[in-house]
């Protein structure tokens, strides 16, 4: 992200979390239950919302070319099935490093503990997390599955990946260039949406075959996770 503020990267896309050491607005994606399903965060995205934080993007010297998303994250540990925001009372929950997601996870005695992404495999089959948080893709792609026992899906935050281009880059190209830019990232990121959509059911298939114990979070148990409420002092 440096790179690209500095004009030595012309683009690129990185998730919410980091990004909002640049924008902190975009911690916003990391609050609990901000959407219930895709189709909210999408019109939210291209709608109201997504032009904000477009124009907060703008004043940091970032275009924006739109959103990505690898969906919503989910949680897997080592010690117990979560049926209830009460079964994380205790653990040791890795989470990225956003200020909203470590307050939530201390907030509820879940740890919120910050590993760096590359040492997390390891940490984890080492017992220095119990368990963390992330989308089916990414639990899948990392290989976390191997090293956990349980998984739930709790839809608890939503992924997204803002895609920038430098404003020093995007204001030398031409016009033309410009809005091919603009509608090439359009394209993608709507096929891109749908395909995080439809894979959703093979990769849980797929986490089946493997063994690792699966549940879903209620209605009720998600309302659970909004507790107890989070003060501004927290951050």
């Amino acid at each position: 992200m440096a790179q690209v503020l500095e004009g030595d990267i012309d683009l690129t896309s990185i998730i919410s979390p980091n990004m909002s050491h640049v924008v902190p607005e975009l911690a916003l994606f990391d609050l609990p239950y901000l959407f219930f399903n895709m189709d909210q965060a999408w019109d939210a995205l291209q709608g109201e919302l997504g032009e904000h934080l477009s124009g907060l993007l703008a004043q940091r010297g970032l275009v924006s070319l739109g959103y990505q998303t690898e969906g919503f994250r989910h949680l897997t540990n080592n010690v117990r099935p979560i049926h209830s925001v009460a079964d994380m009372d205790g653990l040791a929950m890795r989470v990225s490093q956003s200020h909203f997601l470590i307050a939530q996870f201390q907030a509820i005695n879940a740890g919120g503990i910050s590993i760096p992404w590359g040492e997390l495999p390891a940490a984890l089959s080492a017992g220095l997390a119990d368990g963390q948080e992330n989308p089916l893709a990414t639990i899948i792609s990392a290989g976390l599955y191997e090293v956990q026992n349980y998984l739930t899906i709790s839809n608890h935050s939503f992924t997204v990946y803002p895609a920038v281009i430098s404003a020093h880059t995007y204001n030398r190209l031409p016009g033309y260039l410009r809005q091919i830019l603009r509608d090439s990232f359009t394209e993608i990121h709507a096929l891109q949406w749908a395909a995080i959509q439809e894979s959703f059911d093979e990769q849980l298939a797929y986490l089946y075959t493997i063994g690792i114990a699966i549940n879903r979070l209620s209605t009720e148990a998600m309302q659970g996770l909004h507790q107890p409420p989070l003060s501004r002092a927290n951050f």
